[in-house]
């Protein structure tokens, strides 16, 4: 449970970092190697277990890339920042979950 918890505010932090990572075009609902890099770095930099916490970051970002479009994710992320003690919403909160469990073999 502690380790999930974790993953979410690493997640709100990884929002963070999608969101401003754009590129040119804003207004794009593309995701790019930036946007991945910029996921996988601000997942990563944790003081937890760094091969299982990336496995879970990889696996979170695909999901996402796969259900959320670029636009849908920067307005969870303003929406965090607003209302930080806000849970995350189910989309996120379910794709953090299944990694874990897929990634932690529970």
């Amino acid at each position: 449970m502690r380790r999930a918890a974790s993953m979410a505010l690493l997640l709100v932090a990884m929002l963070g970092v999608v969101s401003g990572c754009g590129g040119d075009e804003p207004e794009s609902d593309q995701y790019g190697p930036a946007n991945r890099e910029a996921f996988l770095a601000a997942c990563t930099d944790s003081d937890v277990d760094g091969v299982l916490v990336r496995d879970i970051c990889e696996c979170t970002y695909g999901r996402l890339v796969e259900s959320v479009g670029l636009a849908e994710l920067n307005d969870i992320e303003e929406a965090l920042r607003l209302d930080t003690l806000a849970p995350l919403p189910d989309v996120v909160a379910d794709h953090v979950a299944e990694c874990v469990v897929a990634e932690a073999d529970l």
